[in-house]
């Protein structure tokens, strides 16, 4: 008789430990996802920072200018060009840092003038020695001035 007793107690005791144990797994889920998003809205903030649009100049302006945007590289389907500096690229999440889509990014720390071309046309911003952050969406290029890139 004492091993029927036993066997019920096991039982009980069974379901709480099981139960435990997924408390702590969802737990663990949770506090996860909410770093993850925490993490994705900072990065977001980090890289698309607020600054005024960069000064947008024609390719005849462009030209007259006498700088030229030899520095070319390509990112995410787009081609950037810039006169001098250093360049940082990534991709944040789109809606804030809380959505399912990626918009490609770039930081400037000095350029003075940015030639962008994309599938949509090709852009030229004439940023002088300000910093600049070039974002895109949907194939639409971004330029705002006075970013704080994190370049080394």
């Amino acid at each position: 008789m004492s091993s029927g007793r036993s066997g019920r107690r096991r039982a009980p005791m069974g379901k709480i430990v099981a139960g435990l144990c997924g408390l702590i797994v969802l737990a663990t889920v949770v506090v996860g996802w909410a770093w993850h998003r925490h993490t994705k809205i900072a990065q977001y903030q980090a890289w698309m920072v607020a600054g005024a649009a960069c000064p947008v100049i024609s390719k005849a302006d462009y030209e007259a200018s006498g700088t030229v945007a030899g520095h070319i590289f390509e990112y995410d389907g787009a081609r950037l060009a810039r006169a001098y500096g250093y360049v940082n690229c990534d991709e944040v999440a789109s809606d804030g840092g809380k959505g399912m889509g990626a918009i490609p990014v770039c930081q400037f720390n000095s350029p003075t003038m940015l030639r962008v071309t994309t599938k949509r046309g090709e852009v030229f911003y004439s940023t002088h020695t300000s910093p600049a952050t070039v974002s895109f969406k949907d194939d639409q290029p971004s330029c705002v001035l006075n970013a704080t890139p994190g370049l080394q």
